[in-house]
């Protein structure tokens, strides 16, 4: 159980990395053109 518990933990972890990523180039090509 603590095995598939703390792999979820992992993948849950790298997706939001992930979507951290996205949302920091989209908020550069939208800052972009203003600055």
């Amino acid at each position: 159980m603590s095995r598939y518990r703390s792999n979820d933990l992992k993948v849950g972890r790298a997706f939001i990395e992930k979507s951290l990523d996205v949302v920091r180039q989209v908020i550069r090509m939208q800052t972009l053109p203003f600055a």
